[in-house]
């Protein structure tokens, strides 16, 4: 009876695991997602995420899904504070405990091999010595609780990071799968904007709604969210390429509606920052396509084709002053405010170089010494520079490691990731994407997926042979 218990478990466990890395999860937690925008769930979310996190773990389940589940609790979360004394508040409460203890369980059983991985691991020590520099800036900070809490809202990258790192193997298969995880969350950003449109459209015309307005989901700045979908855009474009060349025709048609779906957000809401990030990304992910497949004529023939097309595109447009005209209509500003706040912060930044105001203290001075309420500096170097010269070179160091262990990964991520980092630093410039929870960690699930250098690799089995010996 109990060798009957211990298979049913076991034949569980491997339910649960193939399941959770399944497409099937991915269409549920999708349609959850949709569905917790349409009626703000709440605190049930957060407890069907706690359910989900616990049995993933249990099973030893790989986190390839982990950007759908990001968005699921994003997607309408809570709009203000829960009823503390509610039954699903206090079944949260349960479940987060019990999430902890399994967490823990699941470190301690596997700390032999957790301890060399991340030690060894420089995108995980490099994010580290970010928020060793936020936390030297409390020291001059103007704000303690402010830069307290700045800084427990950033590490949560740390631990989405290390979560990922003990639970994933950075196998091609997985990291497809983290691929179609992306896709799924582009279809859904496109279908919670879609009803949003339509909430919209009762009241004004599409083309005042296109031209004036922005469409603004309920949990993420515009920015935020388009530049997720961008995500999507980014791994489709890489991930067709192959699917075409192996057939999958099923691929190929949804690689393709991601893309123009994801697209049509960056129209949708017209933000300008991740519209060019995008497309600079896009153009780098063609070059390096292009120096790698040189020899290949009817691949040159197609990007050459496109190049033109788009251009033309670019100068009818221009020349109709479409530009012009989108332009003016968003404040008769094309950088909305952001020369000011730039001003005030390279202020700061100079009456401050060494530890800075404190990490999380912009707003304090924007609010002060400008007529914008935003709570950023919209740059990332000016965001990090609340934590002075120290911080800079940290966020410098952070940059440089991913640039140096870029090209040393698998040849289909390679691309993905480069693309990414441009898209990044381009839209960088005009925002704080490398400080923002929303995106951060989603950032950061894709580091993980990087192989680790050879030197990193000849350490860890260092280390398991020793482990070895000594066991």
């Amino acid at each position: 009876m109990v060798i009957n218990m211990f298979e049913m478990l076991n034949k569980t466990k491997i339910f649960l695991k193939s399941f959770f890395e399944s497409t099937y999860f991915l269409i549920l937690i999708s349609v959850l997602t949709i569905i917790n925008y349409q009626f703000n769930l709440g605190v049930i979310t957060y407890n069907v995420t706690a359910l989900f996190l616990i049995l993933m773990v249990i099973s030893k389940s790989n986190f390839v899904s982990l950007p759908s589940i990001f968005i699921f609790v994003l997607g309408g979360g809570l709009t203000g504070l829960p009823n503390f004394k509610s039954f699903w508040f206090i079944l949260f409460c349960i479940l987060a405990v019990l999430l902890l203890c399994v967490l823990v369980i699941a470190i301690i059983k596997n700390k032999d091999k957790i301890k060399p991985s991340l030690i060894h691991n420089s995108f995980f020590v490099t994010t580290i010595i970010l928020i060793i520099t936020m936390f030297l800036s409390l020291i001059t900070s103007v704000d303690r609780l402010k830069t307290l809490g700045a800084i427990g809202g950033f590490s949560l990258n740390i631990i989405v990071m290390m979560f990922v790192l003990l639970t994933t193997d950075k196998t091609n298969d997985n990291r497809k799968k983290l691929g179609n995880s992306f896709m799924c969350v582009t279809l859904v950003i496109f279908a919670m904007m879609m009803f949003k449109l339509n909430e919209w459209l009762k009241i004004l015309p599409f083309k005042q709604i296109l031209i004036e307005k922005r469409l603004q989901l309920k949990w993420a700045n515009t920015n935020h969210y388009v530049v997720i979908s961008n995500f999507g855009v980014v791994i489709s474009l890489v991930l067709l390429q192959e699917y075409i060349k192996n057939k999958k025709y099923m691929n190929i048609v949804l690689s393709a509606i991601t893309i123009v779906l994801g697209i049509s957000i960056d129209v949708l809401v017209f933000s300008r920052g991740s519209i060019i990030g995008l497309g600079c990304s896009l153009i780098v992910g063609a070059i390096i396509d292009v120096c790698k497949n040189y020899h290949n004529k009817k691949k040159i023939i197609v990007y050459c084709s496109l190049a033109i097309s788009l251009i033309g595109i670019v100068l009818v447009l221009y020349f109709k002053g479409v530009f012009d005209y989108l332009f003016n209509h968003y404040n008769g500003n094309q950088l909305t405010g952001r020369g000011e706040i730039w001003v005030v912060a390279w202020k700061h930044f100079k009456e401050n170089w060494l530890l800075g105001t404190g990490y999380g203290t912009q707003r304090i001075f924007i609010m002060s010494e400008t007529s914008h309420t935003v709570y950023n500096y919209h740059n990332c170097f000016l965001q990090i520079s609340t934590c002075g010269i120290i911080g800079i070179i940290a966020f410098i160091l952070y940059l440089v490691n991913i640039c140096f262990n870029i090209y040393k990964i698998n040849k289909t991520y390679n691309i993905f990731m480069i693309m990414l980092f441009v898209m990044f630093m381009v839209t960088g410039s005009v925002d704080t994407l490398f400080f923002s929870n929303k995106i951060m960690p989603l950032f950061s699930i894709c580091l993980c997926y990087i192989d680790l250098k050879p030197k990193e690799i000849s350490l860890e089995n260092q280390w398991k042979e020793k482990l070895n010996i000594i066991n």
